[in-house]
């Protein structure tokens, strides 16, 4: 049996630091990211920044494996020769193709591009195989288009994931987000949670989707993470969806409700225009995530005003390094009360030896503090043996006898975080 955390969400003493695509979107302010945004570089660097949570977007390849991009679409060049018309010189072609149509392989041999790139804002090749080598990761952590199986397993497991299904909507107006057949929903939803329940371990996960019916059975085919409902609000720069329960903030609410989601993920700017949203949902116990924030000053008004997390990008300018994941501070604090409660039992150990040490021998000699300083260097011998026999994860020092301090604290970077506190 595994414990259900989908209508569960405890409270921090602080909200909750969401980085979204990881840094952020790559193309979106005056300064490039560090990272292309949903990559594994991407999230790992935000989680080395202070995220608490990344959000990144998920999707099924050709071969239905669920690949971690935001839009559905590529745009592909091809080199052909124009007519003379058209002067007889080499000329680009670009062709635009659904993601669901090129297979992973495929997609991972794509060299991505972006119109900025031939600008000086470009992070070239030779900066990227610095960061490479200074970080000590792969280039395949740098690529677009990894695997929601790679992110699970290569993410800093101490990093919540907030998961984005993504999955076309129809727009007002008669356009679609991706205007070809689309997977079968139920199918597209089940690739998804197999790949999560087979790779996601002791991992944090919230599930959100915009579209509705996604969120629903998300929530009716399982009951272990919880699912949150994504709204697009009246004050987007996109068009409005054609569906009024992911458009309209009350509706919204009033859904998630009724289906037993854990909460919403809100506009910032539904917010800002209308901040009675908050205690409308607040009155029906719903969790709170804001999303489309710029600002660090945006960031900071809606965590005064209740919100359990906001999504924003580039969270190493708001954070500057001065603050930590917060489950990886709660397991450090909790080791560290753990080893000053045995650090004081072995100095009580130590004394007795001593005290042992000097009855034995006459006088208190100098010999007799050699001889403590003996017993307690065997000490430590004695229980650098018990870290390494220890199981992988486990930060039950009492159960171990574990009475030495340094070995235990140096191990504590890499535990993972517990499981039973969402």
């Amino acid at each position: 049996m595994e414990v259900c955390y989908n209508q569960h969400w405890k409270r921090r003493w602080r909200p909750l630091d969401v980085g979204h695509r990881g840094m952020g979107s790559y193309y979106n302010k005056q300064r490039i990211a560090v990272a292309r945004e949903n990559t594994v570089a991407s999230l790992n660097w935000a989680g080395k920044h202070g995220a608490d949570y990344v959000e990144f977007d998920v999707q099924l390849s050709r071969d239905e494996i669920p690949v971690v991009y935001h839009d559905f679409t590529v745009f592909i060049t091809t080199k052909r020769r124009a007519t003379r018309a058209e002067g007889g010189k080499v000329m680009d072609e670009l062709y635009e193709i659904p993601v669901k149509d090129l297979t992973v392989r495929r997609l991972q041999l794509l060299k991505m591009k972006h119109v900025q790139d031939l600008q000086a804002l470009d992070v070239d090749d030779m900066e990227v195989s610095g960061l490479v080598r200074q970080d000590s990761t792969t280039i395949d952590d740098w690529q677009p288009f990894p695997t929601l199986q790679d992110v699970l397993h290569r993410v800093n497991p101490h990093v919540g994931f907030n998961v984005e299904v993504k999955y076309p909507m129809q727009y007002q107006g008669g356009k679609a987000e991706l205007d070809v057949e689309y997977f079968e929903k139920n199918d597209f939803v089940d690739r998804i949670l197999t790949c999560v329940f087979s790779h996601a371990g002791k991992r944090r996960i919230v599930f959100s989707s915009f579209d509705p019916d996604t969120c629903i059975m998300l929530q009716l085919k399982q009951n272990k993470y919880p699912v949150m409902l994504l709204t697009q609000g009246y004050f987007g720069d996109k068009p409005g969806y054609l569906e009024p329960r992911a458009r309209s903030p009350e509706i919204c609410i009033r859904l998630a409700k009724c289906e037993k989601l854990l909460g919403l993920c809100m506009y910032a700017k539904d917010i800002k225009i209308s901040p009675e949203l908050v205690g409308m949902a607040r009155s029906h116990k719903l969790v709170l995530f804001a999303w489309g924030v710029e600002e660090n000053i945006e960031i900071l008004n809606l965590k005064q005003m209740g919100f359990d997390a906001v999504i924003f990008d580039r969270i190493n300018e708001y954070n500057d390094g001065a603050q930590q994941n917060i489950f990886l501070s709660e397991e450090r604090d909790k080791m560290h009360g753990k080893l000053q409660e045995h650090g004081v039992l072995r100095q009580v150990s130590v004394a007795s030896l001593k005290n042992s040490a000097n009855n034995s021998l006459p006088g208190g000699s100098i010999e007799s503090q050699e001889h403590g300083v003996a017993h307690q260097s065997n000490l430590a011998n004695v229980t650098d043996e018990a870290v390494g026999n220890l199981p992988e994860g486990r930060t039950d020092v009492q159960g171990q006898g574990m009475l030495h301090q340094v070995p235990v604290a140096s191990q504590a970077n890499g535990l993972l975080g517990d499981s039973t506190t969402q």
